[in-house]
């Protein structure tokens, strides 16, 4: 079975070159506009009035897929029959009270001093950049106990992007998304002004460079340009000029990374000290002073630039203006409470609106972790942490976005490429790691059918072959595509096709046709048999081959 190869990371003496510049660098940016990555929206009448109506398990499903990446039946079980807005009020609750894993010892762990042999700082930089991936695949596989927790984690990754080949310490990455973990729906304002005095960020984008005599940039145009307000506001004007970008660069001057002690200074000598004029507004700002000048000058650009964002993290590519329109509003009177316009946003009609089901395309991170922890398979980190290098090949390695505008998203995550290795790592999902290497398959069918249906049901096969893939298909299975292509053998006169089933949908029918795959007969079907593991392997093959299991 294929194996995803680890990304290629920095090698000690790169790690330390990438500490110790003094020069600007040049920050990757996206080669095309966002949205060029996005569909037309899907037009649906349906509003944030909150649904109140108890979750079905296919809306439950939605729900946890769309707040957390997976839906694992015991999570499933848990919110059917619950109004929608407790459902939700529950996967919130949960990400802003679960306490958070202790900090690790390498959390304080310094990089090697100046005097270190080479093999010491070769040593210390191949556990460094360990630390840094096992920190990371940590917060994916969270998604399966707290889902919404490790959804905004990421998503916040991917809005304050970093990269670790440029800050290059597993404890600079740690402080980060340690802040995403913790305040992911807090107040967007504490994030703001917290993220930019972070060694990871300061590094990222030369704040540390940043000082009175030679002023940077960096940070202060993607303050503005993708932190806060976006270059065009929702009227259609433009949010700040480049003089407002030269003059919040000069505000930001002062602080400074002394990475080997793994701290964050401000020097006020490095600061300048001057007037500034900044969004219309002129005085001696500095760095806390210009976070509240940007909120108070522009906070209707601000909610409607970040509520898009979140609305296409959680419904689909291209937002819908009204709906938009009217969680901006729910942000500008929360006072930029992140928890505020998520409830209105998962809790809305709109959200649950049939239409909108499978309007994503799955992330790789929805990819490589849904089937595994949705299955019974926690007793296996060693498993889980491939899967971090599985989503990485396949385009999502978290911890290095491909820019400073971070994951486009979208249609970007299917490429002939991308989707020929989702196909090829399918059999990885599936069938583990291989008997070559003298190991069972990691994925425990029988297991797994058990948690879906009742073996001992007359209809057992039908209703299996159903849950099987309602369980890895985002889509309604009602509306998949199925093939004739099989038959069912055996003596169907003695034996004939139970009615409920031969009169319900005829997908249903093709379905268990495929999983049967004219081995067995409907009626000889047996979760006990030796053949039984194999058969159920092959038909999740044969599922995720389908064009609609790409969808979320």
């Amino acid at each position: 079975m294929l194996h995803p190869p680890r990304p290629p990371r920095l090698s000690a003496a790169e790690a330390l070159a990438a500490l110790s510049r003094r020069t600007p660098q040049a920050i990757k940016r996206p080669s095309s506009a966002p949205s060029e990555a996005y569909p037309r929206a899907l037009a649906k009448t349906a509003s944030l009035a909150s649904r109140t109506s108890p979750l079905t398990r296919e809306e439950a499903r939605h729900l946890l897929r769309r707040a957390g990446y997976v839906a694992p039946p015991a999570k499933v079980d848990a919110l059917v029959g619950l109004p929608a807005n407790e459902a939700v009020d529950q996967l919130i609750a949960d990400a802003l009270s679960a306490p958070l894993p202790p900090e690790p010892d390498w959390a304080t762990q310094q990089p090697p001093g100046e005097n270190a042999s080479d093999a010491e700082v070769v040593a210390f930089f191949d556990m460094n950049f360990e630390w840094a991936y096992r920190y990371a695949a940590s917060i994916l596989e969270d998604a399966a106990e707290h889902p919404l927790r490790s959804r905004m984690t990421v998503f916040w990754h991917n809005h304050f992007v970093t990269e670790i080949d440029i800050y290059a310490l597993a404890a600079f990455g740690y402080r980060n998304l340690e802040l995403f973990r913790g305040h992911g729906l807090g107040s967007f304002k504490f994030l703001v002004r917290e993220i930019g005095i972070q060694p990871a960020m300061l590094l990222y984008l030369d704040g540390f460079l940043n000082q009175a005599s030679s002023p940077n940039e960096n940070y202060a145009r993607e303050l503005l340009e993708l932190f806060t307000t976006g270059i065009i506001g929702p009227d259609g004007s433009p949010n700040y000029t480049e003089t407002d970008i030269e003059e919040l660069a000069r505000a930001l001057t002062g602080w400074i990374v002394r990475w080997r002690e793994l701290q964050v200074d401000f020097l006020p000598f490095f600061h300048d000290g001057g007037q500034k004029t900044i969004l219309g507004r002129t005085g001696n700002f500095g760095y806390d002073d210009v976070i509240d000048l940007i909120f108070e000058e522009r906070p209707t650009a601000i909610a409607h630039f970040v509520s898009a964002k979140i609305y296409r993290e959680f419904v689909q590519a291209e937002p819908d203006s009204a709906i938009v329109e009217q969680l901006a509003t729910t942000f500008l009177t929360s006072d930029f409470d992140v928890a505020s316009v998520v409830r209105q946003l998962l809790s809305s009609e709109h959200f649950f609106d049939l239409g909108l089901r499978g309007a994503q395309i799955k992330n790789p991170i929805e990819f490589a972790y849904g089937l595994p922890l949705e299955s019974p398979l926690y007793e296996d980190p060693e498993y889980l942490y491939i899967l971090y290098f599985l989503a990485a090949d396949l385009g999502q390695f978290v911890l290095q976005p491909p820019n400073v505008a971070g994951w486009e998203g979208g249609r970007t995550w299917i490429t002939t490429s991308t989707l020929a290795k989702r196909w090829d790592y399918s059999g990885f999902l599936i069938w583990g790691r291989g008997e070559d290497r003298g190991e069972e398959p990691a994925l425990d069918m029988i297991g797994l059918a058990d948690l879906l249906h009742d073996r001992n049901a007359r209809e057992a096969p039908f209703e299996l072959a159903v849950r099987l893939a309602e369980h890895v298909i985002g889509v309604p299975v009602d509306q998949l595509s199925v093939e004739s292509g099989v038959e069912f053998i055996g003596d169907l006169n003695t034996f004939p096709i139970p009615d409920t089933v031969a009169q319900g949908p005829a997908v249903h029918v093709e379905l268990a046709k495929r999983m049967l795959n004219g081995w067995i007969p409907w009626y000889d079907w047996d979760l006990n048999a030796d053949y039984a593991s194999d058969v159920l392997r092959v038909y999740l093959t044969y599922l995720f081959e389908l064009p609609e299991l790409q969808l979320a």
